[in-house]
């Protein structure tokens, strides 16, 4: 045991040596987990607290219009503003240039011709009901309102907009005709009763966010980003575990320490355990961000997952084949710069198609499917499982076996590996 401590303390002096190279393993992770972490929670933001401006021009100035700006109004994801003396062409350019993100010009005309439209819908019913026939509205008397973008606008953005947009003049529209039909066919005006029982949204989704035991959870920025750079930054250590190796094979320190009274195997182990420790500060420095650096600059906190067990778990099999990673990238590397370079890159290719820079249900199919090939992938979803669906140890099995068998693997090639070269 005396050996095995004296090899990690000896592991933990090089690390110190390396003081650029360490403090790149913990600042660099946590710069990324701050910063896309901001930049994903402003988009969260944007779409719940009405930070969508739109700006509307009423040329039409009609009960209509003014009906369509009151509903629009009611939308809690718009900010509206009402200019109703800007022209068309301003109105283009201003969101052309940026100055507005979402204009609504409605022309003059429009209540005529939506009121037009809902009467003549309604006499070709009763003209059906009657076997008769009844003439439709010209195609050049329709009058559309402009629906004007920022080109910056994301496409999710500008759908939900329109059909928000769509679904509110096809309920006025929809309210219109029915009063129409009420009157031709009783010589009545409808009752008011029955108008604000038309009026009435009703409401048929109850949206609900379960995890595995069934309760509900809101997942937030945060909660998707500490759990994907914290795997990354895990797997960063490549960078200064295979350069540590390659260095100590170039230097001839591996073929000292067989002159030793050790075994070679007490010293891999000592590099194991030291780099497991790293990963478990690593992640300890990103939780601590999380905790208490977030709510200080308005980003939501982090919480505990319900079993810390099940945490401890997964974090040491990332850790582990982390570093057998990185064990055998300093093995079969042959030169610092093949190392150095090779490590960090391929760390990041599979981060980026294990899903820890865009999700991968947004990734193309083909690649959806080679996302399982990554450990990387394998890690984001065992914490997402441990943070957002608070599964077990059992709910992840499948995530378990892989680390394992993935561990086993690289060790045996590293193995197979400095056997070949002589060295153990």
């Amino acid at each position: 045991m005396k050996k095995l401590f004296a090899g990690i303390k000896k592991e933990l002096i090089l690390l110190g040596r390396d003081k650029a190279g360490l403090t790149l393993l913990f600042l660099m992770p946590a710069i990324l987990v701050v910063v896309i972490t901001m930049v994903q929670n402003s988009t969260f933001q944007l779409m719940k607290d009405n930070l969508i401006p739109v700006v509307i021009v009423d040329k039409d100035n009609s009960a209509t219009s003014k009906n369509l700006i009151s509903e629009i109004a009611k939308i809690k994801e718009f900010n509206i503003t009402v200019k109703s003396t800007l022209s068309e062409e301003n109105l283009n350019k201003g969101v052309q240039k940026g100055t507005y993100k979402v204009g609504v010009f409605v022309p003059k005309g429009f209540g005529d011709f939506t009121d037009n439209t809902s009467n003549v819908t309604a006499q070709q019913i009763i003209a059906s009901i009657n076997d008769k026939t009844y003439g439709e509205i010209s195609k050049s008397d329709t009058v559309r309102i402009q629906l004007i973008f920022d080109p910056v606008m994301k496409l999710s953005f500008r759908t939900a907009i329109k059909e928000g947009m769509e679904n509110i003049i096809t309920g006025m529209a929809t309210k219109q005709m029915i009063s129409t039909l009420y009157a031709e066919l009783t010589d009545r005006e409808i009752p008011d009763k029955i108008y604000k029982l038309l009026s009435q949204k009703p409401h048929y989704f109850e949206e609900k966010i379960k995890d595995n035991n069934g309760q509900t959870v809101i997942p937030s920025s945060t909660l998707h980003n500490v759990p994907a750079w914290s795997v990354f930054a895990m797997f960063f250590i490549v960078m200064g575990l295979g350069t540590n190796i390659l260095y100590e094979k170039q230097q001839g320190s591996f073929m000292r320490l067989r002159t030793l009274p050790v075994s070679f195997m007490n010293v891999l182990l000592a590099k194991v355990i030291t780099y497991i420790m790293v990963c478990f500060a690593q992640i300890a420095v990103i939780l601590a961000i999380a905790f208490y650096v977030f709510p200080s600059i308005g980003l939501p906190t982090m919480e505990w997952p319900p079993s810390m067990i099940t945490f401890i778990i997964i974090t040491f099999l990332i850790a582990l084949a982390a570093t057998s990673y990185g064990m055998l990238v300093g093995t079969l590397a042959t030169t610092i710069a093949q190392a150095s370079a090779f490590g960090p890159i391929s760390v990041m290719v599979l981060a980026a198609i294990g899903g820890v820079w865009v999700p991968t249900f947004a990734m193309p199919e083909f690649l959806q499917k080679l996302s399982i090939i990554s450990p990387l992938n394998w890690g984001l979803e065992s914490y997402y499982g441990i943070f957002i669906r608070h599964s077990t140890i059992l709910d992840l099995g499948t995530y378990v076996l892989l680390f394992i068998m993935f561990s086993i693997c690289c060790f045996s090639f590293t193995f197979a590996s400095l056997k070949k070269q002589g060295i153990i």
